[in-house]
């Protein structure tokens, strides 16, 4: 990680940057594409991008038509990324707020591959305290753009205020406490906030906070710093579990690293920002709510519009129905059409019954009977003493 300063607070200690609505960026150095001195890692980083650092800079235009070749700090890769946004937006102006994100989020580019942060979350996408999702790639964020398909409607899931109440050990960083909650709602998440409440802690900066998901994922909320802050229910932010899912047990852990001040791990709360995942009795309407099936197991674009269905019940024009209708027979519990019978079962050409004129001869319907047989009221039966 970047390295601890007093002039450079965590990202999340920024009040503005652990907004869901805002696109947290950090910065690189443009040749070596690794962070530069002055840019701080968070959970709530979503991209980085090139800017001064080492032998370079970077060149932009200045006042009138003078440029300048010595421009750098956030205060130039913060600008790289709204002008890929804008080329973003130009390719697919029906894009939300939560699909640039979304966007951007996929199709970054990790840079410094060597660093030792680099986690894949639950969701198969790589991660970094220093780097967030990667260094924007414009290209490829414009390609993806053209194609993206809208998120369904944001949905939020709410803990509630957790009590904890517990003192926190004083400089003993491997001996945290630790709270869980147990999330029963799933939701595709995109963004987290957490309530952190240690408000009669002598010294905050002693305080190491980090989120745990249930793929495994962390989300290093504080580290332990010289910086004097309270936290008297700050607001933390991650993107770090961005497409994994809400559901299962969820610990927040708070440490103390330095010796000297004290204080109790008092209360948290956590909030999940992202779209509901349907049940698998469930369907996604228009406005993108989940609703029940109705007399289905599984349905899609209306209650009614079955996919599958509960035994004993089986599956006949997206519906459930008790038994097969003639002409059909039951393939797994689907309904599947007769191949040149009547009547059939098992496969569709193990026939039970013919349409008239045809007739059943081993279970196969013919035209006529053959020898040594008689049509028997459409089924061919053996002669018996006769050719």
């Amino acid at each position: 990680r970047p390295p601890r300063s007093t002039l450079f607070p965590y990202t999340t200690l920024f009040r503005s940057a652990n907004s869901r609505y805002t696109i947290a960026v950090g910065a690189i150095e443009r040749q070596s594409g690794q962070f530069s001195s002055y840019s701080e890692a968070g959970a709530n980083l979503v991209v980085v991008a090139p800017s001064n650092g080492g032998f370079d800079s970077i060149t932009t235009s200045g006042v009138g038509s003078d440029c300048l070749d010595n421009f750098g700090g956030t205060s130039a890769a913060c600008p790289i990324v709204a002008g890929v946004v804008a080329l973003v937006l130009e390719a697919n102006p029906n894009l939300g707020w939560r699909d640039v994100q979304g966007v951007l989020i996929n199709s970054a580019f990790k840079n410094d591959p060597l660093n030792a942060d680099w986690t894949t979350n639950g969701a198969g996408l790589e991660v970094n305290h220093n780097y967030g999702f990667g260094r924007v790639d414009a290209e490829q964020a414009v390609a993806m753009a053209e194609t993206w398909t809208n998120l369904e409607g944001e949905e939020s899931v709410d803990s509630g205020t957790i009590s904890v109440n517990t003192p926190i050990p004083d400089n003993d960083i491997n001996n945290p406490v630790v709270s869980t909650f147990d999330v029963t709602e799933a939701i595709t998440v995109e963004y987290v906030d957490i309530y952190f409440n240690a408000n009669d802690h002598t010294f905050g900066g002693d305080l190491v906070v980090t989120l745990t998901s249930p793929s495994g994922t962390e989300s290093r909320l504080a580290e332990s710093r010289t910086l004097a802050v309270t936290y008297d229910n700050w607001r933390f932010g991650s993107v770090r579990h961005w497409g994994e899912s809400s559901d299962g047990e969820w610990s927040l852990s708070v440490a103390d690293e330095i010796g000297g001040d004290t204080g109790n791990f008092v209360s948290w709360r956590i909030v999940f920002h992202g779209v509901r995942e349907c049940t698998s009795q469930q369907f996604r309407d228009g406005n993108g709510i989940c609703q029940d099936c109705v007399d289905c197991a599984t349905c899609s674009g209306t209650a009614t519009n079955c996919e599958s269905c509960n035994d004993p019940l089986v599956l006949s024009n997206n519906a459930c129905i008790a038994a097969c209708p003639a002409g059909t027979f039951n393939n797994n519990g689907v309904c599947t059409a007769c191949e040149g019978c009547a009547t059939c079962s098992g496969t569709a050409t193990n026939c039970e019954s013919c349409d008239d004129p045809l007739v059943l001869s081993d279970n196969t319907c013919i035209a006529a009977c053959p020898a040594g047989t008689f049509n028997n009221n459409g089924v061919c039966t053996a002669c018996e003493g006769c050719a």
